[in-house]
């Protein structure tokens, strides 16, 4: 995916939950597929196992595609009401 430099908005806020941790991770061009189960399947072997993996994507469409790809669930915005949102989230 090519992202021109005026396209880019650079979002950071303070964590207030010192259990939660964001990380930009550094994306060569190669196959997106590969590198996106690539890196949640090393992120997962490193946390726990009740620890999740979130990875933000700029469409709903291309989240949906890499839940697929990695068997994930997606989370957004029109899901469902707030009781499905629950047990998506696991809360």
């Amino acid at each position: 995916m090519d992202i021109e430099p005026a396209e880019v908005k650079i979002i950071r806020e303070s964590t207030v939950r010192a259990n939660i941790a964001y990380r930009v991770v550094a994306y060569n061009g190669a196959d997106e597929d590969v590198f996106v189960a690539a890196t949640v399947q090393a992120k997962l072997a490193q946390y726990p196992a009740e620890d999740r993996i979130i990875v933000y994507c700029r469409t709903i469409a291309q989240m949906k595609h890499f839940a697929e790809v990695v068997g994930g669930i997606v989370f957004h915005s029109t899901v469902g009401d707030m009781a499905k949102k629950r047990d998506i989230s696991g809360l």
